[in-house]
């Protein structure tokens, strides 16, 4: 018996490999057959599909995790005095601000993140543009 290897968009990548005794399927192997004739073949999990066209790669998006000072660097200067003159002001912001410097790392793509961002949007403090810049 042979193993047959896949990329990770799980298409069949010619690579075949000879079973040895009590030796375990390698990742991205597969003991069902490819089909013989030349082709594109997308291993289903039980067999091969048959397609006309190299799929198209699945993109995945790393969350994008930054230290406290990290995060901090990316608004400007102006952009931060904005933000500590408003905390004396604004209950919320202050909240939002002393949550974002209690937390060891601020993951970018988390939803109290971006809510907070979209606050000092609504605040003026930020436009837009401008915070998707700093989510880039």
């Amino acid at each position: 018996m042979n193993f047959y290897g896949y990329d990770e968009n799980k298409v069949y990548n010619g690579s075949v490999i000879e079973h040895k005794p009590k030796m375990v399927i390698p990742k991205n192997y597969t003991h069902h057959v490819p089909p013989e004739e030349e082709g594109i073949y997308l291993f289903i999990g039980n067999g091969w599909e048959t397609l006309t066209d190299y799929p198209t790669p699945v993109v995945v998006n790393e969350p994008k995790v930054l230290t406290q000072y990290e995060f901090r660097s990316l608004f400007t200067v102006d952009e931060k005095v904005l933000i500590e003159d408003s905390t004396v002001t604004d209950t919320k912001l202050r909240v939002i601000m002393r949550d974002l410097e209690s937390a060891e790392y601020i993951d970018l793509s988390k939803p109290e993140v971006l809510a907070g961002l979209d606050y000092i949007v609504s605040l003026g403090i930020l436009n837009e543009t401008r915070k998707n810049e700093i989510l880039a």
